[in-house]
């Protein structure tokens, strides 16, 4: 294993050097012995969901009464950034602290490579007890995202029209009496899917109306991929209906697992870092669904840090921050130290203290995603964007094209200024370049496995595959 780290690049003598001292450190006498006086962590990704459709971000529709209880006694970051806009890279960043171009989980079904130390495995070699469910098959058990888990889940892995959110609720609170046997501290990682098409209709929410036009509910990606020319605005309008009906869902079974915390007497002494992993287009740009574009809509995420040990109810930290800083974050937390451990990403510490975390970061994203079985070039995306200041700049790397917001003035991102500006265009592109470069040293190579026509299925369902 080497230990995980960007920016600046590493020599492999030096990875190999920090790989030795994390492993010294998990087998020297008495490690773990006063690890119990540390926190427990419990990390919670909603997959697909919108900030800005929560209540605590401003959405005036209450499909998250849970989430926003939560918010009102923790830290909310308003400007929270993932950095690319599907799954498994997403999650992939958060557990490594790297970008995907360097951890280069790009591809559908890519597997996160053994060589990297994820955020689990420095816990597990620090004394923790460390359990995941997981719903999404992008991260099932196999794909590497399981690695360094004492328990793994992945039995809610049941396709895009099965709902899972209080399984995976059950199966987490499961989870949790297990990893208390033995009085360590423990991590637990759970993800929730149902907010991800199919959406599913949840009529107890009563936010969708009855089936408008061609979309009755349940519907695969690639169906309403196929509506997108002539889908109608009430149609458009039933969609995120049923999407809202999803987060409410998924709300609930969140809510039962904090109850299920506190009921258990760990509420005091346990870390909540819950975020979703990417956003969800509804047409606002063209397109349904995500993996090909890094609008607002999609890269600006929703990011509550509850730490019961310190007084931040209600508090909104208004820096941009990236989810690359979750796991330096949550290290900084427990009392390690990100930085001897190779994480130079910046933790949030600072700014959950209130205090400044130094000069802010470019926000970057990136995206370089192809279908499995790509039947048209066109299927593929490559594009990054940074954002710096009030400007996003865009830059499609297939055909070179730019495109130049301000997100200030422009929050949906609805004029193009890169015509108009092309000196604030090119300066932009200068720092593009050098965020990329630095986000990319010490890439790893992309493991792909061979997928079964049955892997295949499965990603055409989640709209990752052509036909």
């Amino acid at each position: 294993m080497v230990a995980p780290g960007h920016y600046e690049g590493r020599s492999g003598g030096a990875l190999l050097a920090q790989a030795s001292a994390l492993l010294a450190l998990s087998l020297a006498p008495g490690c773990g012995q006063d690890s119990p006086a540390r926190p427990n962590v419990l990390l919670v990704v909603v997959d697909t969901l919108r900030r800005d459709h929560l209540g605590c971000y401003g959405y005036e529709r209450p499909t998250s009464p849970t989430i926003d209880a939560l918010a009102e006694r923790s830290v909310r970051f308003d400007n929270a950034y993932t950095t690319a806009p599907w799954t498994s890279p997403a999650i992939a960043s958060i557990l490594t602290s790297l970008y995907p171009s360097a951890h280069n989980v790009v591809r559908g079904g890519a597997i996160l490579p053994e060589k990297l130390t994820t955020l689990t495995e420095t816990l597990s070699a620090h004394g923790y007890a460390t359990g995941g469910v997981t719903s999404n098959w992008q991260t099932r058990k196999g794909s590497g995202f399981d690695q360094g888990f004492e328990l793994y889940s992945d039995s809610q892995v049941k396709g895009t029209k099965h709902v899972s959110s209080p399984d995976v609720t059950s199966e987490a609170l499961t989870m949790l009496d297990q990893l208390m046997v033995g009085g360590h501290p423990f991590f637990l990682s759970v993800l929730y899917f149902d907010p991800h098409c199919a959406y599913m209709r949840h009529p107890e929410y009563g936010f969708a109306a009855p089936p408008a036009g061609r979309i009755r509910g349940g519907e695969d990606m690639l169906e309403l991929r196929s509506m997108m020319a002539t889908m109608s605005p009430l149609e458009v309008q039933c969609l995120r209906d049923l999407y809202d009906e999803e987060i409410a869902f998924t709300d609930a079974s969140f809510g039962r697992l904090l109850e299920g915390l506190d009921a258990r007497g760990l509420a005091e002494n346990t870390l909540i870092l819950f975020m979703s992993d990417h956003g969800e287009e509804f047409l606002a740009h063209g397109w349904l669904g995500h993996t090909r574009n890094l609008y607002q809509d999609m890269v600006r995420v929703p990011l509550i840090v509850h730490d019961p040990r310190t007084d931040s109810r209600g508090r909104v930290e208004p820096t941009r921050v990236s989810l690359v800083s979750i796991a330096p974050t949550v290290l900084d937390l427990v009392g390690l130290d990100p930085s001897e451990l190779g994480y130079s990403a910046p933790s949030l510490r600072p700014l959950l203290e209130g205090r400044s975390a130094g000069d802010a970061w470019p926000i970057y994203c990136e995206v370089d995603f192809i279908p499995v079985n790509a039947k048209h070039g066109n299927k593929r995306s490559r594009k990054r964007s940074i954002l710096v200041g009030r400007h996003k700049l865009i830059r499609d790397d297939a055909t070179d094209r730019f495109e130049l917001y301000d997100v200030e003035r422009d929050p949906l991102e609805t004029e193009d200024l890169a015509a108009s500006s092309p000196e604030l265009v090119r300066e932009l592109e200068r720092a593009l370049d050098r965020m990329s470069d630095r986000a990319a040293r010490g890439a790893v190579a992309t493991q792909q496995p061979v997928l079964s026509e049955k892997d295949i299925e499965v990603l055409r369902g989640l709209g990752y595959a052509d036909r």
